[in-house]
C-alpha cells in the first residue's frame, strides 16, 4: 500500500514543479534530466550520469557535478517539453517503486556530495518527513545497492548553487 503522503495526485507532485531560476543569467541550481542539453565536454570530464542512482536523483547530482567543477546550469523557461509520465500514462502501481527510489538516491545524492555526515542528515530527514520504517528501508536499501558503488567527495561541497531545503527537495519547488 503506498502512503497517501507519498501521492503525487494532490498537486504537489512533479507537475507542479516551479523552476527556480535567475531570471537575468538564466541559471538554475539543477536541471531536470526529463528534457536536457549536454554539452559533451562537460559530460566526459565530470565522469557522466551517476550509475548507480538508477532513476532519480541523477539530474541533480549531474547539475551539482556542474557548480562544483566550475560549470554553469541554465534554464530556458521559453522551451516547452511534453513528458508522457502523468495523466493517461498515470500507473499507481509503479508509484511505491518511484517512491523508494526517490529515497534511496536522496541518501546517496547527499552521501556523494557531504559524506558521511550527508547520509546521517539525509536519514534524519527521512525520518521526520515520512516514517523510521521509510528512512530504514531506504537506508537499507541504500547500504545494498549503492553504498560501494558510490564514492563520495573527499572535500564536501560547499557552493552557492548546492543545497538542500528538505527531502527531494533541492530548492523551493512546491508551489502553495
Amino acid at each position: 500500500m503506498v502512503p497517501e503522503r507519498l501521492s503525487w495526485k494532490d498537486g504537489n507532485g512533479p507537475s507542479s514543479i516551479r523552476r527556480k531560476y535567475d531570471p537575468v543569467s538564466l541559471e538554475t541550481p539543477w536541471a531536470s534530466g526529463a528534457f536536457a542539453l549536454i554539452d559533451g565536454e562537460f559530460y566526459e570530464s565530470v565522469g557522466g550520469m551517476e550509475e548507480a542512482y538508477f532513476l532519480y536523483q541523477e539530474d541533480v547530482d549531474l547539475s551539482w557535478q556542474a557548480w562544483a567543477n566550475g560549470w554553469r546550469v541554465f534554464y530556458e523557461p521559453e522551451a516547452v517539453v511534453i513528458h508522457f509520465s502523468g495523466a493517461e500514462f498515470y500507473r499507481g502501481d509503479l508509484e511505491y517503486l518511484s517512491s523508494n527510489l526517490g529515497l534511496r538516491n536522496f541518501i546517496a545524492l547527499l552521501y556523494k556530495f557531504f559524506g558521511i555526515a550527508g547520509e546521517e542528515r539525509a536519514v534524519q530527514m527521512l525520518a521526520q518527513e515520512y516514517t523510521e520504517d521509510m528512512a530504514t528501508t531506504a537506508h537499507n536499501a541504500f547500504e545494498r545497492e549503492c553504498r560501494t558503488a558510490i564514492v563520495p567527495r573527499l572535500q564536501p561541497v560547499a557552493h552557492r548553487q548546492i543545497k538542500v531545503l528538505g527531502v527531494n527537495r533541492f530548492h523551493d519547488w512546491r508551489h502553495r
